[in-house]
């Protein structure tokens, strides 16, 4: 019985310690959204370019370092946009950060804090009604992003959008705190692609206890 309370132990410690790891890791999130939630258009996702594939995000003791995106035919004016805690108020567009790129260049990145009270700028054309830039509410930030990089793995034709990359946005070390529910968004002018990820962390240390309830009814049997 002592034993099998130290194995228990053990066994807790660890998936308290993975599940700590991977909330400080490298999580990658493929792209399966349509539309975010409450904006349905009357388009399917990846109409035209760009065609996004997946999203990385990399957190370091709970900050975020870094977001790339791997698209191909990578269209401006981007907008990013983040939820560091969405707390208990589940509302997953309380944006506390927004990130509008302008250039197809490593310049032209600028970071705002977003106020309770904003406005979005929706798209007219491609997807009708689906929200695409924020303007009124936001105050330009000094600090906070190092830098908004567009990296061509396999240039297409000249003139044409169909250059495949990845679209990497660096954050200062320690200035975006990530809580436990926490929500980052990416879409360009024209909204024909898009992606909305929320993280949950505690999946990890579900599949943890989950796994250790199998081996110790195993080990019962």
């Amino acid at each position: 019985m002592k034993k099998l309370s130290k194995i228990l132990a053990v066994s807790i410690v660890f998936v308290f310690m993975a599940a700590g790891l991977a909330m400080a890791d490298i999580i990658y999130y493929p792209d399966t959204t349509n539309d975010w939630p409450g904006y349905e258009t009357l388009v399917g996702d990846e109409y035209g370019t760009p065609k996004i594939s997946g999203m990385t995000l990399t957190i370091e003791e709970g900050y975020l370092q870094s977001i790339s995106i791997d698209m191909v035919g990578r269209q401006v004016y981007d907008s990013l946009y983040i939820n560091a805690n969405m707390g208990l108020c589940e509302n997953y567009e309380a944006w506390d950060y927004y990130v509008k790129d302008v250039s197809r260049a490593d310049t032209g990145a600028n970071f705002y804090s977003v106020a309770d009270a904003y406005t979005y700028v929706y798209d007219e054309v491609h997807r009708p009604g689906h929200p695409v830039q924020i303007t009124e509410g936001l105050t330009l930030l000094d600090t906070g992003l190092e830098s908004a990089i567009w990296s061509i793995t396999n240039p297409g034709g000249e003139g044409t959008f169909d250059d495949v990359g990845v679209l990497t946005y660096s954050f200062d070390d320690t200035f975006v705190f990530l809580g436990e529910k926490y929500v980052v968004g990416y879409t360009p002018w024209c909204a024909n692609d898009v992606i909305i990820t929320t993280p949950e962390p505690m999946t990890m240390l579900l599949l943890g206890f989950g796994l250790l309830g199998l081996g110790l009814a195993r080990r019962k049997s």
